[in-house]
């Protein structure tokens, strides 16, 4: 006899666009939002309440029309491994040629591994907004290797909240110098577009190295 696999329970969030969550059995995904800047951008965060680490954890997007036609699609990976009880950014950049025609759209958590390796040790000073024009704000910092060995290509994610404490914004970047040694400084910028930190109110920092 053929044994029937359980489905897995997804529960349905209605924001912005029309976007919904669907959550694993391990990994949650806590918020997801969606802005223009020129492009379709929608963001979110993904904890870790299991008792693992989770690596190289793959999401997916589907987006519909008003007909609930699949109209467009796209993955992508989580920004780092996730240790336990952390969160991490995602994020999905639509250009405005395909989010045409888009009112719904579905995120999911399609897979991970378990365990992981790397690190984020490293110390990153306050950020400092050092330009700003009708198009962007630049952010400046620096951030200190406090790893042993040196490190290459530290990946720094910035996450910007707004008064409520609600995700607005996440973008990458890379420490300016390729190789980090042990206590050796780099500096990093980042670019928020300027009717994005107009909504800006807090915002945190951290970054990441195999």
């Amino acid at each position: 006899m053929t044994r029937m696999r359980k489905k897995p329970l997804r529960l349905i969030f209605i924001f912005i666009l029309f976007p919904s969550m669907l959550f694993s059995q391990k990994l949650e995904i806590k918020e997801l939002v969606n802005y223009w800047d020129g492009n379709l951008n929608i963001i979110g965060l993904i904890k870790n309440d299991t008792d693992i680490i989770a690596s190289f954890v793959s999401l997916s997007i589907i987006c519909r029309d008003a007909d609930e036609q699949i109209i467009y699609t796209d993955s992508t990976y989580a920004f780092s491994p996730i240790t336990i009880n952390r969160e991490i950014p995602f994020k999905f950049l639509i250009s405005k040629e395909d989010a045409v025609g888009i009112k719904r759209y579905t995120v999911s958590v399609d897979d991970y591994q378990k365990g992981g390796s790397g690190t984020y040790n490293f110390e990153i000073s306050k950020v400092y907004i050092t330009e700003k024009n009708s198009d962007y704000y630049k952010y400046s910092g620096e951030i200190t290797n406090l790893n042993q060995e040196a490190k290459k290509y530290v990946e720094i994610a910035f996450l910007g909240f707004d008064e409520n404490g609600k995700l607005i914004f996440f973008e990458t970047t890379y420490a300016s110098k390729s190789i980090l040694n042990s206590k050796d400084l780099s500096l990093f910028e980042f670019y928020v577009p300027t009717k994005r930190n107009e909504l800006l109110k807090t915002y945190k920092c951290f970054a990441y190295s195999d």
